[in-house]
């Protein structure tokens, strides 16, 4: 097995080289690290408008991201590290289980006491209990599997609950949902300080090679024909709307405007619309509006355009209602 340690700290970069290393390599085992600006991941199956704060988000330039396995929404800083396991499924273990047990044993040699959650999970023992600290997700295709998780460390943990909450329930969707669970960071529940984020990846790396019986000649140098495809599929997927937006399932909005928001939206009493593909099929609203209907539909569901052409037909105190 190879590990690599990615110099990036771009979100969409970073996928690109997992589905690479994933994709270009079936007769390689890697171990891949990597620690992200503020982003905000969801799993492939699922509905990113339902789950994310999309305002907020842009307007605080988190990166949003659709991965290529299933799973929850997950948030992403600097503190947050992350980890894949790539290779053959026989190898790596037929379920989770065998994968985050070797990831349990990297933990403890640093002294951190977890344990698995729920089959997919890791959290705190003992003391604070069922905290949860990591969680993975996997993507398979013949007998090639990645699996890849994150681990709070030292992450912030409020804008995790802002931009990543998944508890709109005026979205309705056959997408996957993530599911709440109450977290910790690792760093505040170690017996000593293993200092910041940077500095705890590199000990755990080594306490990975260890438990994987990986040595230091084993890092992986990329050629520049990796790079050139790496970067090729961040351009044309990991950045585009297509992937990101409308990958995901089709899904209904529909919500009753509050009394204070009447002056905001015109009037506006009722909202409801549907999405295929990331673009609106039909807009209805009450009172009616045909113009207002009649300009959303086929129009792609991303916040710039939408606000764009809400402040060219007159209703600019509607975008937030429209996404959540």
């Amino acid at each position: 097995m190879q590990y690599y340690l990615s110099p990036s700290h771009d979100a969409a970069y970073n996928q690109a080289l997992e589905e690479w290393l994933y994709t270009a390599y079936p007769g390689q085992d890697f171990l891949l690290l990597w620690r992200n600006r503020p982003a905000v991941v969801c799993g492939k199956f699922q509905n990113i408008y339902q789950e994310v704060n999309l305002l907020e988000a842009q307007g605080q330039d988190v990166v949003l991201v659709r991965r290529i396995s299933g799973g929850g929404t997950v948030y992403h800083d600097l503190g947050n590290i992350n980890y894949s396991l790539i290779g053959h499924r026989e190898g790596l273990g037929a379920n989770y289980r065998p994968i985050l047990d070797k990831v349990c044993a990297s933990l403890a040699r640093l002294g951190a006491q977890v344990e698995i959650l729920d089959d997919i999970s890791l959290g705190l023992a003992g003391g604070p209990g069922g905290l949860k600290i990591s969680g993975s997700a996997q993507a398979s295709s013949q007998d090639r599997l990645v699996h890849h998780g994150t681990l709070l460390y030292d992450s912030d943990l409020s804008a995790l609950q802002r931009l990543a909450n998944g508890h709109n329930e005026n979205f309705s969707t056959r997408g996957t949902r993530s599911v709440p669970w109450p977290v910790a960071n690792l760093r505040d529940h170690l017996p000593q300080d293993l200092g910041d984020s940077q500095t705890f990846l590199e000990a755990w790396l080594a306490a990975l090679q260890e438990v994987l019986t990986i040595s230091d000649s084993d890092a992986l140098v990329l050629s520049e024909t990796d790079h050139q495809a790496i970067d090729q599929l961040y351009r044309e997927k990991y950045t585009s709307w297509a992937w990101t937006f409308a990958q995901g399932p089709a899904f209904s909005f529909n919500r009753d405007l509050p009394g204070d928001a009447l002056e905001a939206s015109q009037g506006l009493r009722h909202i409801s619309y549907t999405v295929k593909k990331g673009r609106i099929q039909d807009f209805v609203c009450q009172p009616a509006c045909p113009d207002l209907s009649k300009a959303f539909v086929d129009m792609p569901l991303e916040p710039h355009q939408v606000k764009a052409l809400l402040d060219q037909l007159g209703y600019p105190g509607l975008l937030p209602y429209l996404f959540s």
